[in-house]
């Protein structure tokens, strides 16, 4: 007992002895760079590991089962935002657990606090084991800058060793773009300003913007099956690259942004969640269009805030003064704007996964990728089913029976599956209430081009077939 009790006075002392001297007020407002690189006592951490990793459990991986990993690059460390992004990296973990299919989840890593350097954020990516259908994300929580001559840079954590403080976009995406998987996401939560106006950012206004990020914008309603059909398309349904700022670059003599505290993270996690607008597909060019709006609404709601006042005049007093945040996709060497093309993966693929996890999703929603369950079908060309409509809030079912070779349009958004039978699931309706839905189908007859719409309201809990009689079926549906 005496051991051990002389022991752990040993390990104190030590602590004690090895701990960095601080030159810093005691307000805690800026970042010691005294003797030893220490950091602050408002921001000292316990728990010291750079790399965190979750795999999958009990089986081998299969290079054929889609999974989605997870690489975060966070500046935990920082003393005018770091609370903030050790929160953004908290829920981004919560969102990978809980959000992603448990038989698509893969590795999700973190590279943060002293071992921030720009060695490690290239070594960790470049030694990222990835299989052929799988999706990188790559989400980057770190001060940056913009530069005439190299483009954006991503600052490291503040103590790194000479030549390892800064990391160039560039430099990121290319070791990205050498992974042989199917989609790639640099997605990074970074500044678009000038050196000077980034440490005005660092030491007065982000600083002011953490003492209350709770915005009263009315939130999007969580809808867990929307939830799980807008992940399924972002993350397994498309493949290529995506290169995403949450602020905007400088563009002649307007300067680049601020990336105000957790307005983006705050707006990206709402879409995902409780996406409003969500049909039968979400591509990612659709998507980011919700999210420049969405970002847009939480800045204006932080910066109007009274709490902000200071806040508010620090940005309107930039010449020119920053009224917005605006999210932004990096052009190819082309200059041009490109997305991420959408093309689930093989459905084969899909069905094998969940059968290889022995999970049955929630209340009849699909496996990743695989098309809303069949609802109960009718002889008559338009009738809803004997099942009444749901006394709590639930998605109604559309069976759409069209020529195979038709085009198919819902409030004019065109529907990808093109089987003479399709099915539309719809977001999740209130009881009481109603959804109405425009469809359209087309197609060339005898070289001309023929149109049916019909016009469908449902309620929760319902199951509908609509025939599109009116187009003259070809053979392949005669007889049906």
């Amino acid at each position: 007992m005496r051991i051990k009790f002389a022991l752990g006075w040993l390990v104190i002392g030590a602590v004690c002895c090895l701990t960095p001297m601080f030159s810093t007020p005691a307000s805690g407002g800026w970042r010691c760079r005294g003797g030893g690189g220490g950091v602050c006592v408002q921001y000292v951490y316990i728990d010291r590991y750079i790399v965190v990793e979750k795999d999958r459990e009990g089986r081998p991986p299969n290079p054929k089962t889609p999974q989605i990993h997870f690489l975060l690059v966070m500046d935990t460390q920082d003393v005018g935002v770091g609370g903030l992004i050790a929160e953004t990296e908290s829920r981004l973990r919560d969102f990978f657990e809980t959000s992603i299919p448990a038989n698509a989840q893969g590795k999700i890593r973190s590279v943060k606090r002293d071992q921030l350097t720009k060695s490690n954020v290239l070594s960790t990516l470049r030694d990222f084991a990835v299989a052929s259908n799988d999706t990188l994300l790559v989400f980057c929580n770190v001060h940056g800058e913009a530069t005439k001559d190299v483009g954006q840079k991503l600052y490291m954590d503040a103590n790194a060793p000479e030549g390892e403080g800064f990391l160039l976009r560039e430099e990121l995406l290319q070791a990205l773009a050498a992974k042989e998987c199917r989609l790639k996401l640099l997605v990074t939560d970074s500044c678009f300003t000038s050196p000077d106006a980034e440490d005005f950012a660092s030491a007065r206004l982000v600083r002011r913007v953490e003492e209350g990020m709770k915005p009263k914008l009315p939130e999007l309603r969580p809808n867990a099956e929307t939830k799980k059909y807008v992940v399924n398309d972002l993350f397994l349904n498309h493949k290529g690259v995506l290169d995403m700022n949450s602020s905007s670059p400088p563009k002649g003599e307007t300067p680049g942004e601020f990336a105000v505290a957790t307005v983006f993270i705050d707006a990206l996690l709402d879409l995902i969640e409780g996406n409003p607008d969500y049909r039968d597909r979400l591509t990612w060019q659709r998507f980011t269009d919700q999210l420049k709006g969405r970002t847009a609404e939480r800045f204006k709601d932080t910066i109007e805030k009274p709490r902000f006042a200071i806040t508010k005049k620090e940005l309107t007093d930039l010449k020119p003064p920053q009224t917005s945040q605006t999210v932004y996709v990096f052009p190819d060497k082309a200059g041009a704007t490109t997305y991420p093309e959408y093309a689930p993966v093989d459905k084969d693929v899909l069905r094998e996964t969940a059968k290889e996890s022995g999970e049955q999703p929630d209340g009849g929603t699909p496996a990743p990728g695989v098309p809303a369950p069949s609802a109960p079908r009718s002889e008559s060309s338009e009738s809803t089913s004997a099942e009444p409509a749901s006394a709590e809030a639930a998605s109604a079912n559309i069976e759409i029976h069209v020529p195979a070779d038709a085009q198919l349009f819902i409030d004019n958004d065109s529907f990808g599956q093109t089987d003479v039978i399709r099915r539309f699931r719809t977001l999740v309706i209130e009881p009481g209430q109603t959804r109405t839905y425009t469809l359209r189908a087309e197609r060339l007859h005898e070289g001309n081009r023929v149109e049916q719409t019909k016009v469908v309201t449902v309620r929760g809990g319902e199951n509908r077939v609509v025939k599109f009689d009116g187009l003259k079926a070809s053979a392949d549906v005669a007889g049906r």
